[in-house]
């Protein structure tokens, strides 16, 4: 296709090739902001189970402007190979739902999408912080943020400012740090201005602002289902390879080929809506989607789940409720924007932890919950899991056994983990499903179909994800195998208790 300028390489031993770069990409990673990634784990914790998984949010990042450059270029191929299965813009009347010729599109539109699509997966995680989503009660506080948002280099982010500001806890989102970063990297790099706010429409799920041309307006959807949607997207592609090879399990192991081969560009249009692009899948690639939604089904079962990945991921939760509480969950100034950028090009994971243990700052934290927690976690002392309760129970029927131990065992304290995997989320609004029309031409047939509708495989996971619930307990002290037993027999006898 015609492309970009890629004059510098980077070998991914992951996907087995080079990674092409851009100049204007290369100035992006070689920032403060996109070189912090290197200190943070892709996994999180992970490594604490699977020793070899230290692979980082640098090379993940990195990865997935490949899988989009992937995507792309079989699009096109696939475009210029089923001319006649297609419908084109320049010659048929098209409309909604119709899967169009790619290939005969004008070069210097699809130049420029091919460019907004990598710079969009290159940043997508740009914002992330130590332990990824363990450290959001941490980051900065919406308040901050919104007092610099007023910045000159976030000029193009206004129209955004309502995203940007809805994070959870009151803390900025990843997402929208992502954007801000982003946005004052570009300034400095004198970039045209419009690419922020199309990144910040891609990365926030919102509409482009003004200031986007209403030619690059209407491929913002097309751009987000490539980088981050469901069943698959650059994002999925990669983590699952990159996670897979770095645990040594087979989990992530999918057809890509297949995949790739039946992926098409769709124009969608309701009523007096404008005009969108979106990315669609063939059905006749059905099958080798469905193996790559159970491999990432597997994946966070057997892995991202892992009951002692599981067990940090629920102290990190009770560190950072401790820290809410005590008022002390800022861990860096951020009153300007620099503040801002500074506080998150310092924190790594180690620091992170480090800090929260008190082996960084002799004044923070002052919580005592907090850092003995975070020194737990360093010396692998973490909650225990005693027992997987059955796929029959409810989550209510769980909480009721978990208060009958409380009550039993009233020197220990019982965490209930009821988090559904969340493998198969954003099926319902996710990329198109195709088939052939009267014509034996590519479209939606009908009202487009969520991917749970389409396939009783991806159902069958969605409804089995909801029903994963453990109950660990925090250690005080050494307990004997006898109290052990004494535990599970209660806990044999609470189940009964409720099925009668």
């Amino acid at each position: 296709m015609e492309t970009l300028y890629f004059p510098r390489r980077i070998y991914d031993k992951v996907h087995d090739d080079m990674v092409r770069l851009t100049l204007e990409e290369t100035d992006v990673i070689n920032s403060p902001d996109f070189q912090r990634l290197r200190w943070i784990c892709q996994t999180g914790l992970l490594k604490m189970i699977w020793p070899s998984a230290t692979h980082t949010r640098f090379e993940h990042s990195i990865g997935v402007v490949h899988t989009a450059q992937q995507m792309l270029d079989a699009l096109e191929q696939s475009s210029r190979d089923d001319t006649h299965k297609l419908y084109d813009m320049q010659k048929d009347v098209v409309r909604t739902g119709m899967a169009i010729c790619y290939h005969t599109l004008p070069t210097d539109l699809r130049v420029q999408i091919q460019r907004v699509t990598r710079l969009c997966a290159l940043v997508h995680d740009l914002g992330h912080g130590p332990f990824s989503h363990a450290f959001e009660v941490f980051a900065p506080s919406t308040a901050d943020v919104a007092g610099f948002l007023n910045d000159d280099r976030l000029v193009e982010l206004q129209p955004y400012r309502e995203a940007l500001l809805r994070g959870k806890h009151g803390r900025v989102s990843h997402e929208a740090t992502s954007c801000i970063l982003f946005a004052a990297l570009w300034h400095e790099m004198r970039g045209e201005p419009w690419i922020p706010a199309v990144v910040a429409a891609v990365l926030l799920n919102e509409e482009p602002a003004p200031t986007v041309s209403s030619r690059m307006r209407c491929w913002v959807p097309f751009i987000r289902d490539v980088v981050s949607s469901a069943p698959l997207d650059a994002d999925r592609l990669d983590y699952l390879a990159r996670d897979s090879a770095a645990t040594g399990v087979a989990y992530g192991h999918i057809d890509r080929y297949r995949i790739l081969k039946s992926i098409l560009c769709v124009l969608t249009k309701r009523e007096s809506e404008p005009t969108q692009m979106r990315l669609g899948w063939r059905k006749s690639g059905l099958r080798a989607i469905e193996h790559a939604v159970v491999a990432r089904f597997n994946m966070f079962a057997q892995v991202y789940h892992h009951k002692t990945l599981r067990a940090t991921e629920l102290m990190f939760r009770d560190m950072a409720a401790a820290a809410v509480e005590s008022g002390e969950n800022a861990l860096f100034p951020a009153a300007t924007l620099d503040e801002f950028r500074g506080g998150f090009a310092r924190m790594g994971d180690e620091l992170f932890i480090r800090t929260l243990a008190g082996h960084v700052r002799e004044d923070y934290p002052k919580c005592e919950r907090v850092r003995s927690l975070a020194n737990k976690i360093l010396t692998r002392n973490l909650y225990k899991r005693i027992y997987d309760f059955d796929r029959g129970i409810t989550p209510e029927a769980a909480r009721r056994v978990a208060d009958r131990l409380s009550a039993a065992f009233p020197e220990s304290r019982f965490i209930l983990d009821a988090l559904p995997l969340k493998a198969t989320k954003d099926l319902e609004r996710g990329a198109l499903l195709l088939s052939q029309d009267e014509c034996k031409r590519y479209r939606v047939r009908g009202e487009p179909i969520s991917w749970i509708d389409a396939s009783p495989t991806i159902r069958t996971l969605r409804e089995d994800e909801l029903a994963t619930i453990r109950l660990f307990v925090e250690p005080r002290r050494p307990r004997s195998e006898e109290k052990a037993l004494h535990i599970r027999e209660e806990i044999l006898a609470a189940i009964a208790a409720e099925s009668v």
